[in-house]
């Protein structure tokens, strides 16, 4: 590197300014790989003296040593736009998904309502059952009361005055 910069300094008549985009560059695969190729076709042997080349050489060796070649930014775009895509499909299968789950929600909301309400019915049906039973056994045991003991003769006498007691107690 430093013999580098002596002969540009040599040849520009100025020193070489861009120290600081060398090191950076200096590790990037890509011009790793520009500078490694130049650097064997300048140092490449006359076609005569090359070897043949064996069914067990292919192009495709070379390329396999060559450390691998970063992303360009037009396949990155395309990866972020497929990502997006896909985020989006998701989302919209989510959202029909919720979607179904409101429906069953509201459906199931309304058959709990249906069920409320049949169910306040059946209270209130019993409710009006037990006042009916009520206003009976009053009506049966106001006759009970109402019925002249005068009349009746013995044992029916004596079962009648005692329930007669009995709904006197209970009122």
């Amino acid at each position: 590197i430093q013999m580098a910069r002596q002969t540009y300094q040599y040849e520009m008549k100025k020193a070489f300014a861009y120290d600081h985009c060398w090191n950076i560059l200096c590790e990037c695969p890509k011009w790793n790989r520009d500078w490694e190729t130049k650097m064997a076709k300048s140092r490449r042997p006359r076609d005569d003296l090359l070897p043949t080349q064996t069914s067990q050489d292919s192009p495709g060796d070379v390329a396999s040593n060559e450390p691998e070649r970063p992303e360009g930014s037009k396949k990155s775009k395309e990866k972020k736009r497929k990502t997006f895509e896909s985020v989006q499909v998701m989302q919209e299968y989510f959202q029909k998904l919720e979607g179904r789950f409101d429906l069953e929600d509201s459906a199931s909301n309304d058959q709990l309502e249906l069920r409320r309400q049949e169910l306040e019915a059946s209270r209130e049906k019993t409710e009006a059952l037990k006042e009916k039973n009520r206003i009976k056994l009053f009506e049966t045991e106001s006759k009970i009361i109402a019925t002249d003991l005068d009349g009746l003769t013995g044992v029916a006498r004596e079962v009648m005055r005692r329930k007669q007691e009995e709904i006197t107690a209970k009122w």
